[in-house]
């Protein structure tokens, strides 16, 4: 039964990835989030057959049935991750109300991230939603006269962000990152929220050295010995990209988060861990 449990939230992951796909690319363009779907390329209708999660870009070769487009791979990875994450929290022991705040969470933090990624903008509403689904889930497990506690700790880790905000004048952190903040405080407590905020920062550091040092470098060299025609590559980031810390933050109050939850013993988390929590 259980195996069957974490199954379904992992077919129902993959419909509300496919979803969220239709809310990261439409949202605040003035397109209606209703209508029939259709290629960004040529507008050609695609038909239900061609928008089953994963199966569809895999059999369509990753290209537009109409006009031979390329899909881009953000289609199948935001449908993995959301039914990853959905099966995750399915394995979680929860009472139904936070079990359903746990898995709005977890759409919101994928659908931040996508656009994010997109755009390097957290939409308020968005970081709004994904807060108050913390909130729920910390609401459902705690006593009401520990509430407030919990909504002042709630702050603690935006804190570090809201200063180096200011001190930056928005240059160096986006301020819809320390909204979002206030929802790995709300779910994690401002001592592991903190963590989760340090974490997201080893995390971007060595992602963001990965791709401003050597991979840029060696696609360019691929490109150079194994595709002539594309010997005009240019390397797509330097030190003044701009790179969006939405994903950064999520990753690393998922990560605590699994560790609290599962009682995961990574040593390298528990020792990043340790200085909060000891």
């Amino acid at each position: 039964m259980f195996s069957l449990w974490i199954l379904a939230h992992g077919l129902f992951g993959l419909i509300i990835g496919s979803f969220l796909n239709v809310v990261a690319l439409r949202s605040f363009t003035g397109r209606s989030l209703q209508g029939r779907s259709g290629c960004l390329s040529c507008g050609g209708t695609l038909t239900p057959l061609m928008l089953v999660p994963v199966l569809s870009w895999v059999a369509m070769r990753r290209q537009c049935v109409h006009c031979g487009s390329r899909i881009s791979l953000q289609y199948p990875l935001v449908e993995i991750v959301t039914a990853l994450g959905f099966a995750t929290v399915a394995g979680m022991a929860l009472v139904p109300f936070a079990h359903v705040c746990a898995l709005v969470l977890v759409a919101f933090w994928i659908l931040i991230s996508t656009y994010d990624i997109r755009h390097t903008i957290v939409p308020d509403g968005w970081a709004y939603a994904a807060c108050i689904a913390a909130f729920g889930i910390a609401f459902a497990a705690t006593q009401p006269n520990e509430w407030v506690y919990l909504v002042v700790g709630a702050a603690v880790p935006a804190i570090p962000l809201l200063l180096l905000w200011v001190a930056t004048s928005g240059k160096a952190m986006g301020f819809g990152d320390v909204k979002l903040a206030l929802s790995m405080g709300a779910l994690l407590g401002p001592l592991y929220g903190t963590a989760a905020v340090f974490l997201a920062f080893v995390i971007g550091a060595l992602v963001s050295v990965f791709i401003l040092m050597p991979w840029p470098h060696f696609a360019r060299l691929y490109t150079y010995l194994v595709s002539p025609r594309l010997r005009r590559y240019r390397v797509g980031f330097t030190m003044n990209s701009e790179v969006p810390f939405g994903p950064f933050l999520i990753s690393g109050a998922f990560i605590v988060w699994l560790q609290l939850t599962y009682h995961l013993h990574l040593p390298l988390i528990d020792l990043f861990l340790f200085p909060f929590v000891r």
